[in-house]
């Protein structure tokens, strides 16, 4: 069974965007008020200016939006979907100015069930049924 390992792309992508923190601009201001343990006052400035500026680019409208093309469709390690999720990211990092983004893969040992079943036999007999209704998928509040 094949997989497709984005974990490492991702670990080098967030590692790449941190060491852009060497090139922005402090002042002496900003050094002199920022303290964090482990960092000089100048890295602590820097440091804190990268943080800021992560959490200033985070949008909750870009995470439902991700979320939901996720969730779209189940994408199993090996299937035909896992791939296409694997595509989706490598082109959104692209965009993003990660050129040398590239998928990999790997063999891996996978379980796939063929069947599942959920079945009480005593004091009485039931047998769950293994499927959650569907979601409607423009519902406001998600």
């Amino acid at each position: 069974m094949f997989a497709y390992g984005l974990a490492a792309v991702v670990f080098l992508s967030l590692a790449t965007a941190i060491s852009f923190h060497h090139a922005w601009p402090q002042t002496a201001h900003a050094a002199a008020e920022t303290k964090i343990t482990g960092f000089s006052p100048v890295h602590a400035a820097q440091e804190a200016a990268l943080e800021d500026r992560f959490k200033s680019s985070i949008s909750t409208e870009e995470i439902r939006k991700q979320h939901r093309y996720f969730t779209s469709m189940p994408h199993p390690a090996g299937t035909v979907h896992d791939h296409e999720v694997a595509e989706y990211i490598a082109e959104l990092w692209k965009k993003q100015g990660l050129e040398d983004t590239v998928i990999r893969q790997y063999d891996v040992l996978g379980t796939k069930p063929i069947s599942t079943s959920l079945e009480m036999v005593a004091p009485s007999h039931y047998q769950a049924v293994l499927r959650e209704a569907a979601y409607e998928i423009g519902r406001a509040h998600v």
